[in-house]
């Protein structure tokens, strides 16, 4: 009688470490196009909130028949022009027209300060606030170079994002920037 073999199934160390070593590299590839991929997506994320505050203001105005303004605050009470934009800002019924919160004049909605590392800045028009009128366009007019640029933590120019708002109020996110 003889005694049949027993197969034995596994890897060989040699196998193993080769296996390693593809896995290795794949990883060193993916992981830096991934990292990219999460800071678009936190650039995205933050344009979406700026341009949703901008197209509730510009629909409650419509639908009040009253002028919407948004403006910068860091206490999410009242207007502060000493602030940035990524200081936080509020929506408003501005029921006199000044861009500017009184008191009795009610918020639509409080943004909180971004992130920190993240970016805001405005063009000259909307350096302090912005209005919407009943009709849907800007109290102050407005031009397709006008609106706010978001920068992240890298300062990389081609993941961040610009705003623009024209004369009739519609606001469009692009992708990149002139400059962070």
């Amino acid at each position: 009688m003889s005694k049949a073999k027993k197969s034995q199934f596994g890897l060989t160390l040699l196998e193993l470490l080769v296996a390693l070593v593809i896995s290795s590299i794949l990883v060193g590839v993916a992981v830096p196009s991934f990292k990219n991929i999460i800071n678009s997506n936190r650039m995205r994320s933050k344009a979406d909130l700026l341009k949703g505050a901008l197209a509730l203001a510009r629909s409650e105005s419509a639908k009040r028949n009253l002028q919407v303004s948004l403006c910068k605050s860091s206490n999410l009470s009242s207007c502060d022009n000493s602030t940035d934009w990524d200081q936080g800002w509020i929506v408003f019924v501005d029921a006199d027209a000044d861009m500017v919160r009184d008191v009795g004049e009610p918020i639509l909605q409080k943004f909180s300060a971004l992130s920190t590392g993240y970016t805001i800045s405005a063009s000259a028009s909307f350096a302090d606030s912005l209005a919407f009128l009943p009709t849907g366009a800007l109290a102050a007019g407005g031009s397709v170079t006008d609106g706010f640029r978001i920068c992240g933590p890298d300062q990389n120019t081609a993941n961040g994002r610009s705003i623009f708002v024209n004369a009739a109020g519609r606001p469009r996110i692009t992708e990149g920037v002139t400059a962070c």
